[in-house]
């Protein structure tokens, strides 16, 4: 459960469904990345999961958009298990961490390079959505976005 102060009254916030959802979908993930015997991997995923769960509890966990605690989720996965790296570029894993986030084909105005069409997303090396993007005149730029 997550307290949150609102005018000096302490409430109770549980995950949304939305969250376990997120969560259950990438250990079934996880675990078609796992070859062979996933025995020792279920309690440290539990382990995982609960040391996670403290930390959305956190401030700044709490004062953050979702985009931001899924990606967070992906990091500290990938740090606690290093063998599931492939994760973070499973196609599976990019649409569900970045779901809500501009898609291929989406048309965006760059303050630099003016309209552009995603061509491409998917979780860049600091843990934010990374864009590859064509411009008017064919050049492809990218960048890094971070909610």
């Amino acid at each position: 459960m997550n307290e949150s102060p609102k005018n000096d009254i302490t409430t109770h916030r549980v995950a949304t469904p939305e969250d376990a959802g997120f969560t259950d979908q990438i250990h079934q993930i996880a675990l078609g990345h796992l070859a062979g015997d996933t025995t020792a991997f279920e309690p440290a995923w539990k382990g995982f999961l609960m040391e996670f769960q403290r930390w959305a509890t956190e401030f700044s966990a709490q004062n953050t958009s979702r985009l931001n605690v899924r990606l967070w989720f992906l990091e500290m996965l990938l740090e606690q298990f290093p063998r599931l790296s492939a994760l973070k570029t499973d196609p599976r894993v990019v649409d569900l961490a970045l779901a809500g986030c501009r898609m291929v084909g989406d048309k965006v105005v760059h303050p630099r390079f003016g309209e552009c069409e995603i061509t491409r997303r998917s979780i860049g090396d600091r843990f934010g959505a990374l864009y590859t993007m064509r411009t008017a005149n064919g050049m492809l730029v990218s960048f890094e976005f971070f909610d």
